[in-house]
């Protein structure tokens, strides 16, 4: 399979981040040290995703309407969707096996380079959510 997003082609990938935090209530006594330190974890995190590619289209129309259906996943009230992940898919224990994780669009940066006229750079911020 490719890497997609709500079905879309993401083209070729360059970079595939994840970072999943805690917000964890970190409490310390008066006059004690960081080993005595206790942090609450009550259960608020977060998964953030960042991919960088480029795409590649075989005409200006094309390349124009894969910028615009990238666009309109970022509507004001985003349904989820699915981004699927190649190395996510090679996972055999826990909750991606199938290397799809439901997110929603945070921002999309795309950038239209001089002498490559069929062709974008872009950046995607996703955030997982149901």
């Amino acid at each position: 399979m490719a890497y997609t997003l709500n079905g879309l082609s993401l083209g070729n990938i360059s970079l595939e981040q994840m970072s999943i935090t805690s917000d964890l209530d970190h409490f310390n006594f008066p006059a004690s040290g960081t080993k005595d330190a206790e942090a609450f974890d009550y259960g608020d995190t977060k998964n953030v995703i960042r991919i960088s590619g480029t795409y590649s289209a075989s005409s200006l129309q094309d390349l124009a309407n894969w910028i615009a259906q990238i666009w309109a996943l970022q509507n004001g009230d985003q349904d989820t969707v699915v981004f699927h992940s190649d190395l996510l898919d090679q996972s055999t224990t826990g909750d991606y096996t199938d290397g799809n994780v439901t997110v929603k669009v945070r921002g999309f940066t795309w950038k239209y380079k001089e002498g490559r006229p069929l062709e974008v750079d872009y950046d995607l911020e996703l955030v997982e959510s149901i």
